[in-house]
């Protein structure tokens, strides 16, 4: 039986090759709907981040970790046990701390800057920009990190400037001996 438009054998094949090609990609959206499978030009929510950056840390001590970018969507926050349950490590809070990094701002109490605010537990993000960062994470005793992170270049760790943990507890009044403190901060996505 032939039907008017069909052109041979080799209608039914092209057909089918278009069926399958729309099936993937439909398979591929949902996929990336459902977290399955990662965008790379998206970057991860800030929390998953920031907790693949911890866990990274954690397990490599004394070592600098960092992750893919990760974008902040206009007004949104991250709080220091959303990043703990992403990374899935059995460490109390008092062991980690969040830090504003490169957006810290001048002073002493680094305010924060580019939309950007934060203290040991939490960092906000206000404004309607999208904002890409990068988290990186330092895990070591707490009795050393303070000797450890950079000032003005100097330190085992120049990037990390001492002003990233004035309010971070765990360095600043050290939790006990052998415990390891981390310092989550963030970087300028470049």
């Amino acid at each position: 039986m032939k039907f008017l438009g069909e052109r041979g054998q080799a209608f039914s094949t092209f057909q089918l090759l278009i069926a399958a090609v729309v099936a993937m990609v439909i398979l591929v959206i949902l996929l990336g709907v459902l977290n399955i499978i990662k965008w790379p030009w998206l970057g991860d929510d800030p929390a998953t981040s920031a907790g693949t950056a911890l866990k990274d840390a954690y397990n490599g001590q004394y070592s600098v970790k960092g992750t893919q970018k990760s974008t902040f969507d206009g007004e949104s926050t991250i709080i220091r046990k959303a990043v703990l349950t992403k990374a899935e490590l059995g460490i109390g809070e008092e062991q980690v701390c969040l830090s504003l990094g490169d957006f810290c701002g001048e002073g002493a109490s680094c305010p924060g800057t580019g939309n950007f605010t934060g203290s040991e537990v939490s960092i906000s993000h206000s404004g309607n920009e999208k904002r890409e960062v990068v988290f990186s994470a330092l895990c070591a005793p707490a009795t050393e990190l303070e000797g450890i992170v950079g000032s003005e270049g100097e330190g085992t760790y120049p990037q990390i400037k001492k002003d990233w943990v004035r309010n971070c507890k765990c360095v600043t009044e050290p939790i006990g001996s052998g415990l390891p403190c981390c310092i989550v901060f963030m970087k300028y996505a470049t």
